[in-house]
């Protein structure tokens, strides 16, 4: 079952957002897998705590079976008592290759989660662009903290990442799929 959380992304005139706590350490995902086409609507973030629900998003983002014996991309297969999936989508856009997870960080309150689009230039005599709808999947440790994501705005830009949040969530209690 995918139930939705949503979130208030703005705070309300005059309050502020408690202090971030320092990060305590880095976390590698187990796995992580990036395209260019997806059939998941966005901008939207999903997270999946069992096969079943693992298996409903990847079937509406793939727009084929999630199982091997049907699909040319089946859904990887997940150990939930261990790890959670979680999904980036960012809708409609153009010239990107996917989404990287850049940042995957541990505070004692939260998990952070830095993603940024594989973005590119192009020109051309019709102007080169092609439209795609870029996504993301990190495997990560299972967590009952905060989930905090945060998109690296500097576009194509060098320099050091600018960090934008754009959801939070908490885990706790949560064990099947979500959106945000």
């Amino acid at each position: 079952m995918i139930t939705a959380a949503f979130l208030a992304l703005a705070c309300a005139s005059g309050l502020q957002e408690p202090a971030a706590q320092p990060i305590t350490h880095q976390i590698v995902p187990v796995l992580t897998m990036t395209g260019d086409k997806s059939r998941m609507p966005g901008p939207r973030f999903v997270v999946c705590g069992d096969q079943k629900a693992l298996d409903a998003v990847w079937t509406r983002h793939t727009g084929q079976p999630a199982k091997v014996y049907y699909s040319p991309s089946p859904a990887p297969i997940v150990d939930f008592a261990r790890y959670m999936v979680v999904f980036v989508f960012e809708g409609a856009s153009g010239n990107s290759q996917g989404i990287s997870f850049n940042k995957v960080a541990e505070a004692a309150d939260a998990i952070h989660i830095g993603f940024r689009n594989y973005g590119f230039q192009s020109a051309g005599p019709d102007g080169g662009g092609s439209a795609v709808e870029p996504w993301g999947l990190a495997v990560l440790p299972r967590s009952d903290k905060q989930l905090v994501i945060e998109n690296d705005r500097r576009g194509l830009q060098p320099g050091p990442p600018i960090w934008v949040k754009e959801g939070q969530v908490s885990l706790k209690g949560k064990r099947d799929s979500f959106k945000f």
